[in-house]
């Protein structure tokens, strides 16, 4: 069986609730509106952004506008193969040799 055939067949065994276990039951509720919904239908946004709204004020979390997938980089330098991690450590190291680089050839000046 082909890696393909096998990430296919754990998505379709994977159940909502296996998926949402130990998270807000909101979430739950978000999978399983969405799964529902046909190709043609519009989801009602205002409902599904009530869910989060509920789990935000229930735990206490301030609504700052600020999201965790929000970073300060740009992604046009991700590589196809990376995640955002994997981009933000590449970029520091790049950075890191740099300075390197610049502090040798001051060093060589001197």
């Amino acid at each position: 069986m082909c890696i393909r055939d096998r990430i296919k067949n754990k998505k379709v065994e994977t159940t909502v609730e296996m998926l949402c276990k130990g998270y807000p039951e909101e979430l739950k509720e978000y999978m399983n509106y969405c799964r529902r919904l046909t190709f043609v239908e519009k989801p009602d946004y205002e409902y599904l952004k009530g869910l989060f709204g509920k789990v935000i004020e229930r735990e206490g979390y301030k609504d700052d506008g600020i999201y965790d997938w929000i970073i300060a980089v740009s992604y046009t330098h991700l590589r196809a193969h990376e995640t955002s991690l994997h981009l933000v450590c590449r970029l520091l190291l790049e950075k890191k040799k740099k300075k390197k680089t610049k502090k040798k050839k001051q060093t060589k000046k001197k």
